[in-house]
């Protein structure tokens, strides 16, 4: 790389997250389910407040008194996450287990996420498929290890003004398929957040000034194929205006 713009690159990047620091703004209300508001939880699954009781139920412990399929929940500081018992009859691949009808921007980039818990691994644990308007983003998701929270994600581009995001189980076996949720998210993808962390500091700046170095796609912002200070000052100007 040009040492000149290496160190335009470098000083540039370091006044700029000096300045602020921004974060990814999460759409989801309570998606932490650290409000005690189990009434405004939306599902296709019956509540059950006393915990695992028939296939296709749903709890929040500690605002339910049913308790948690294990004690801990992923958010840090936090107490509460939803439990459910998968739904095995044949309508298992409808049935959302959670939604919510968001406002978005039409031709916006947007990151779903979500991070779940199984009480096994492998697709008995749970097969959740992320829906934008019933429609899949990703693919379907299982766990790789057993009473451990993995983190799932998804993108898409809102098509409208508004959008329902769901999570589904389709695997609609029996047992064990028991699983929990919790910090669900919803971001509008930022370009200029280049290790995905949803916060924008010197880290990025540096991750987009070894991605320019080695030529990498990611850095090409202009995608005109080839990799000049046009690309730096595009990435800066991404930048400098934040994360939505």
């Amino acid at each position: 790389m040009n040492r000149r713009v290496n160190a335009f690159l470098i000083g540039a990047g370091m006044g700029l997250s000096c300045g602020a620091v921004a974060n990814a703004q999460n759409l989801i209300n309570n998606g932490d389910f650290e409000t005690d508001a189990v009434g405004d939880i939306l599902s296709d699954y019956v509540h059950t407040p006393g915990g695992n009781s028939i296939e296709g139920s749903w709890w929040v412990n500690p605002w339910d008194p049913g308790g948690p399929w294990t004690s801990g929940q992923h958010t840090p500081g936090g107490v509460a996450a939803m439990s459910a018992n998968g739904d095995d009859s044949s309508q298992a691949g409808i049935k959302r287990v959670w939604y919510q009808t968001v406002a978005v921007t039409p031709g916006v980039t947007y990151r779903f996420g979500a991070w779940a818990l199984a009480t096994a691994s492998g697709a008995s644990g749970y097969s959740l498929r992320f829906d934008a308007d019933d429609v899949e983003i990703g693919g379907v998701y299982s766990p790789t290890i057993a009473l451990g929270y993995e983190h799932h994600v998804a993108e898409f581009v809102a098509a409208g003004s508004t959008v329902v995001v769901s999570i589904k189980n389709v695997s609609g076996i029996t047992f064990p398929n028991d699983f929990m949720l919790d910090d669900i998210t919803l971001t509008a993808v930022c370009a200029a957040d280049m290790n995905d962390d949803q916060v924008l500091n010197f880290f990025d700046v540096q991750t987009f000034l070894n991605a320019y170095a080695a030529m990498d796609p990611v850095a090409d912002f202009n995608d005109d194929t080839v990799f000049d200070f046009f690309d730096v000052l595009l990435y800066l100007e991404a930048f400098a205006a934040g994360c939505p």
